[in-house]
């Protein structure tokens, strides 16, 4: 299994505009073959956002973002998201 992590930043001020787009995110994320796991977290007071999935093999990790989310990733840009990592790793251990 591996995970991907993906960095973000934006305005703190536009989070909830942001957010209007998670259950699109998420349709966008479960199309996708090997998806196994997505959560999102927010850091409001620093405007960080961060999303962590976990898929079946390191392919479907590395699907680059722009496949994964389409115009959505368009959505996230007008609304001032920038994405400033994308990591994937093995996944060694889990709880």
């Amino acid at each position: 299994m591996f995970m991907r992590v993906v960095r973000s930043s934006i305005d703190s001020a536009k989070i909830d505009d942001a957010l209007t787009l998670k259950d699109d995110m998420i349709a966008a994320h479960k199309r996708q073959s090997g998806l196994v796991s997505l959560q999102g977290g927010v850091g409001r007071a620093t405007g960080a956002l961060t999303t962590i999935t976990t898929w079946e093999t390191e392919d479907a990790a590395k699907l680059p973002v722009r496949e994964v989310l389409g115009d959505i990733l368009d959505r996230l840009g007008a609304l001032g998201v920038e994405v400033t990592s994308v990591d994937t790793y093995e996944v060694t251990w889990s709880v």
